[in-house]
């Protein structure tokens, strides 16, 4: 009777615990000794803790800070510190997402209607984890340097 217990924990825990990486143990690998069977189960019983700690542990705090970006005001919005350049272009804001490595002119930038949205949106990016690609040219560096290195583009 007790061996087909820790059968039945075996199949249980094999099927809850497939993953594509053979970190796990296979259950058919383990002799039919009950002690081994014993020590097996706890072993995969204290694996299963610690990722339950470790994934208890992470903040998942993403939503309440993305929330709490949009109840900002304005002035608040501007003392938040920021990586990404924000200005005037025309009538409209702008903010400088990428820039080019040659001479540092904008390459890509997004066009908002107030202030306020250009910080909410930077706010964001920060607050998301975004990057700035560092290896972006502007058309004019780019077929400069076609030239002096002699390459074409066809």
């Amino acid at each position: 009777m007790a061996t087909s217990i820790v059968r039945r924990m075996r199949e249980a825990l094999r099927w809850l615990f497939t993953l594509d990486e053979p970190q796990w143990v296979d259950a058919e690998q383990v002799d039919d000794s009950l002690e081994q069977d014993v020590r097996f189960l706890r072993f995969q019983l204290t694996k299963t803790r610690s990722e339950l700690t470790e994934l208890s542990q992470r903040p998942d705090s993403f939503p309440q800070r993305f929330a709490a970006l949009f109840h900002m005001p304005e002035e608040v919005l501007c003392r938040l510190p920021c990586r990404y350049e924000i200005g005037r272009s025309g009538g409209n804001w702008a903010v400088v997402l990428e820039r080019c490595v040659f001479c540092g002119c904008a390459v890509k930038t997004e066009a908002f209607q107030s202030e306020r949205d250009a910080l909410l949106y930077t706010a964001l990016l920060q607050t998301a984890g975004f990057r700035l690609r560092n290896n972006l040219s502007c058309s004019q560096c780019y077929s400069e340097y076609l030239k002096s290195s002699g390459l074409s583009v066809e």
